[in-house]
């Protein structure tokens, strides 16, 4: 069901999903590019921040 759905959304709404899945991918995985790879979990205010806006727009998507 979910997979049928999904074919059916907007193209709008898909790009923004893939948007917001690189930053869920960048919260664990070292996908920064600086010299070291840091996550984005290592960074105090910038985690929040994004934390905070993936969760609203997936919440009102």
């Amino acid at each position: 069901m979910v997979v049928f759905s999904v074919l059916h959304l907007p193209r709008e709404i898909l790009i923004a999903a893939g948007i917001l899945s690189i930053f869920t991918f960048a919260y664990s995985w070292p996908l920064l590019p600086f010299k070291n790879k840091k996550r984005l979990r290592d960074f105090g205010w910038l985690k929040i921040t994004v934390l905070a806006s993936v969760w609203t727009v997936v919440t009102s998507i």
